[in-house]
């Protein structure tokens, strides 16, 4: 077992957000899987990409924020989910005053990014 409470998250600065991985391959004894947080503070964002060979499952925690897969713009807030299968393109940007947090379930990491 392993818990982890919100005042244990050490927030790693990412490009344009933060970003703590909770669990990893090793934690979930799964090859090629993580769990991790990511919050865009208000205004940030990822510009437009795809995986070729990863699917991420997005659960929102707090926040609101603007995510667009394949061309099709949403609006995610808190308790939605999201499934970005291989090859989605898609982009994140917290367009909200609040903290846009997003738990990230990614499956088959490649880390192969398309820009």
């Amino acid at each position: 077992m392993k818990l982890i409470k919100r005042t244990d998250w050490n927030l790693e600065k990412r490009r344009t957000y933060f970003r703590y991985r909770i669990f990893s391959k090793e934690d979930l004894d799964l090859e090629g899987c993580v769990l991790q947080i990511v919050v865009f503070k208000s205004g940030q964002n990822i510009l437009n990409h795809y995986h070729q060979g990863m699917t991420e499952t997005y659960i929102i925690l707090g926040g609101c924020g603007t995510v667009t897969v394949n061309d099709v713009e949403m609006q995610l807030e808190k308790d939605d989910i999201l499934l970005i299968e291989k090859g989605d393109w898609h982009s994140i940007k917290n367009d909200g005053d609040e903290d846009f947090i997003i738990a990230i379930s990614k499956y088959n990491i490649d880390d192969t990014f398309l820009w």
